[in-house]
């Protein structure tokens, strides 16, 4: 058995686990700034935004995402890629 194919099927598992989180993270950041805005828009106050929470939300979701990965692609890099893909 080749190490190559192994680590392949381990790194699409961790890769999308990744894009995943990191999708989520933007998801909600954008959603977050959207009802922040729209409640004060009905309310007549003024939105207030902290940029770094914005930024710092998809790379918290692809942090998770990767480590939710983790372990998935661990018990893939031990099996056939073709049944680690299936499974």
């Amino acid at each position: 058995m080749s190490l190559l194919p192994l680590l392949a099927a381990a790194g699409q598992f961790l890769a999308e686990s990744t894009a995943v989180g990191l999708l989520g993270g933007v998801i909600g950041a954008v959603l977050g700034m959207v009802v922040v805005v729209a409640v004060s828009a009905i309310r007549d106050w003024t939105p207030v935004l902290d940029v770094r929470l914005a930024l710092g939300a998809p790379v918290a979701g692809a942090l998770v995402g990767l480590l939710a990965g983790l372990h998935p692609s661990l018990r893939a890099s031990r099996m056939e890629p073709v049944d680690a893909l299936r499974s």
